[in-house]
């Protein structure tokens, strides 16, 4: 029987969407516009047993906006440090991190505050993409959103 591996996004915690600069405090993250923090969950769900190859691996965060696709490679650590995770039959395996979404990108404009609009537009394209040396999967869920 051919392994079966599922990926979900348990959690999505979204922050700095509308900001709101106060003088007196200097935050530079703000700048770097909505940030997400993801809590991805995969899961073996046959009765054999199968391996992940995190160091080996490769995870993105892909998600279209305005007719544009667009793919962040992230770094989940401490996950990628691990040469190997081996999921029993019926397991699963936590893996998180976090991402500023639109840095690097044009959708990033300088002194805008408020990115309501442009992740209304994201977030329901957001995935996540896993690949290794033997596994390839993408998420198709998205259970629970909170913005801070």
């Amino acid at each position: 029987m051919s392994a079966q591996l599922s990926l979900t996004i348990n959690e999505l915690h979204l922050s700095n969407v509308k900001v709101d600069i106060n003088r007196n405090i200097i935050d530079e993250d703000l700048k770097d516009g909505p940030y997400l923090q993801f809590v991805c969950f995969f899961e073996n769900h046959t009765d054999s047993s199968v391996i992940l190859y995190p160091s080996k691996s490769r995870t993105n965060v892909v998600f279209r906006y305005m007719g544009e696709n667009y793919r962040l490679e992230v770094i989940p650590l401490p996950f990628v440090d691990r040469d190997l995770i081996k999921l029993n039959p019926n397991q699963g395996y936590n893996m998180s991190f976090g991402i500023s979404l639109f840095l690097g990108t044009p959708i990033l404009k300088e002194n805008q505050m408020d990115y309501t609009k442009e992740m209304l537009l994201v977030l329901p394209t957001v995935n996540v993409n896993y690949k290794d040396c033997v596994n390839n999967m993408r998420t198709s869920d998205i259970l629970n959103v909170t913005i801070r």
